[in-house]
């Protein structure tokens, strides 16, 4: 990324072999980018100082511009929280600055780069999500925050579930707290809603996680955490891993998203970690999460691989070159990659999970800060200065 608004670029590899394969122009610095689940497609999205926000729309095999995608509602701007289809035809956009009493979800086409449809809500959404099925959304809504004698008084998120077709809304699945991640099965019925709960001066924030049946409405069990907490549910929707930062070391636990019990524990022996499945084999990845902004962490970081059939460590992965600024999945989480800032240079090495084996590492030019695999893993974007 160009520190140079007017001059920003995203660079396209090939993820096997580390070459150059396409440079991409934008208007504006990105905010963020993003591949569509068929890797086919790459968007980037930047805020226009809050009046509106540009999506740009490349084909990943020429690097062609495709579509300019203009998000705006009456002068609102977005929230960054843009997501594909799992079918990759459609785009789901929430409209509508934080705090504001109206909003709206835009759903646009991403073969003709028309938008779709609107569904006007009663104020602007922070989180979305499309079922695997592309049948349901989940839109979360913001805190309300109001003042009373100098004291903020927060009403609370609800997170509802509604048709994409129609926007009619299906069932409400929380409310009252302030949700901080949702997160959908594969199967199209299983959600997992985080959500902060009351907090107090020197203690750890409390979490309530619970597992919700989105196409019945109601809540199978839930749980509570303390501390920043993160879930992801396994390929086949039967188990989750939840991670908990309890009193400054992670609780990781492996369970099942039917009843509720605990399978495994798991000792990551550091703070501040995240989760994912393998595809290919039953193994779970533990690896640091924003190590670029956290100088506690370890200059030998690495990933560390359990079995979640046995419960046992299997390996870790990863030389380290300096402070890690980051690490992706990819493939169902066969392949690794990770990266570092420690010169001019940034030193990509991408890890075999099941193996333990290093396949490749190579160089990019300038300090990397953002590094994404497309979805069959034969590309990867990165953005730099």
């Amino acid at each position: 990324m160009s520190l140079d608004k007017d001059n920003a670029v995203v660079e396209l590899r090939g993820a096997a072999t580390g070459l150059h394969l396409h440079t991409l122009k934008h208007s504006r610095r990105p905010d963020s980018i993003h591949f569509s689940p068929d890797s086919k497609l790459l968007l980037a999205v930047a805020n226009l100082g809050g009046k509106e926000t540009i999506g740009v729309l490349w084909d990943t095999a020429s690097g062609e511009h495709l579509h300019t995608l203009i998000f705006a509602d009456n002068g609102r701007s977005i929230a960054y929280s843009v997501a594909f289809s799992p079918n990759s035809k459609r785009l789901m956009v929430p409209v509508g600055a934080f705090g504001q009493r109206e909003g709206s979800v835009q759903i646009w086409d991403t073969n003709t780069g028309q938008r779709l449809s609107s569904v006007k809500c009663s104020c602007a959404i922070h989180l979305t999500a499309f079922s695997y099925d592309t049948q349901w959304m989940i839109l979360v809504q913001p805190p309300e925050v109001t003042v009373t004698d100098s004291m903020p008084l927060v009403a609370g998120t609800v997170a509802g579930v509604r048709s994409t077709l129609t926007g009619q809304r299906r069932c409400v699945l929380d409310q009252g707290t302030t949700v901080t991640s949702v997160t959908l099965a594969r199967d199209s019925r299983l959600a997992i809603i985080i959500s902060r709960v009351q907090e107090f001066p020197f203690e750890s924030p409390k979490f309530h996680v619970k597992v919700w049946d989105i196409v019945a409405g109601r809540c199978l069990h839930g749980l509570e955490t303390y501390g920043l907490t993160r879930a992801v549910f396994s390929r086949d929707s039967k188990d989750m891993v939840i991670v908990s930062n309890e009193f400054g070391l992670d609780r990781v636990r492996l369970i099942q998203a039917a009843d509720g019990s605990v399978l495994h524990d798991f000792d990551y022996g550091s703070t501040f970690c995240l989760a994912a499945f393998c595809r290919s084999s039953p193994l779970v990845l533990l690896y640091p999460w924003m190590a670029a902004y956290l100088s506690a962490l370890p200059k030998e970081s690495t990933v560390k691989v359990w079995d979640t059939a046995t419960g046992m460590y299997r390996h870790s992965l990863g030389r380290g070159h300096g402070t890690w600024a980051g690490v992706v999945c990819a493939d169902g989480a066969k392949t690794v990659a990770v990266w570092d800032t420690a010169s001019e240079e940034t030193t990509v090495q991408l890890w075999d999970t099941t193996t333990g084996k290093c396949r490749r590492e190579f160089k990019c030019g300038g300090n990397v800060k953002l590094m994404v695999f497309s979805y069959d893993t034969s590309l990867l974007a990165t953005t730099s200065n």
